[in-house]
């Protein structure tokens, strides 16, 4: 499991912004999550683009505030990884983490990446860049929010318990089931003590 551990308090801060977003849909939230339409009801635009292949090579998705354009909040998921539709919601969903929970962060300036790691089953190296000096400072308090609102939104508590039963805690059918990677299926299974 992870070295830094989040407290109850940001536990409930992330559930509530998670459940806020997910009313945000209404009644048509439906299975999988539909995080890149939810990450639209919030006024965050996502696009797919291609990173350069020289400086941004390990870069995974990035997510900040466009002041060149009217402050649009914006994310960016790669599409020259080699990272799979489940791994891309994941990002997706961590990367509208950062703009939900972090928006003052967003706002002065900062960018924050997502970087390749240890391979598809891991969550990937953590850092947030300050777009100003381009700087990179390791801050795992917000890597760990925007990593615990990504499984929250895409595996909601009482749905993902419920089909977690139901399958045995199988991890590959929680996979596909919720639309998420199975490192961050695994990890939720241990945030509720369930599984191996």
């Amino acid at each position: 499991m992870e070295e830094f551990k989040l407290g109850s308090t940001d536990k409930l801060k992330i559930e509530n912004t998670v459940q806020d977003a997910l009313n945000s849909m209404g009644a048509s939230v439906g299975m999988p999550v539909r995080v890149f339409d939810i990450a639209a009801s919030k006024d965050v635009n996502i696009y797919s683009v291609v990173f350069d292949e020289i400086e941004n090579k390990d870069v995974l998705a990035c997510s900040f505030v466009d002041e060149d354009a009217e402050d649009e909040r914006v994310i960016f998921i790669g599409r020259n990884m080699d990272s799979t539709p489940k791994r891309k919601r994941f990002l997706a969903a961590h990367e509208l983490g950062h703009h939900l929970l972090h928006e003052n962060l967003c706002r002065d300036g900062f960018v924050f990446y997502k970087y390749k790691d240890r391979g598809e089953d891991s969550d990937g190296a953590l850092a947030a860049a300050d777009d100003g000096n381009e700087e990179l400072h390791d801050d795992m308090d917000v890597e760990l929010q925007a990593d615990y609102f990504a499984r929250t939104i895409l595996m909601p508590e009482p749905l993902f318990k419920e089909k977690a039963s139901l399958c045995g805690c199988d991890v590959e059918t929680l996979s596909d089931t919720f639309g998420a990677p199975k490192f961050a299926v695994v990890a939720r299974l241990e945030e509720f003590g369930l599984g191996d």
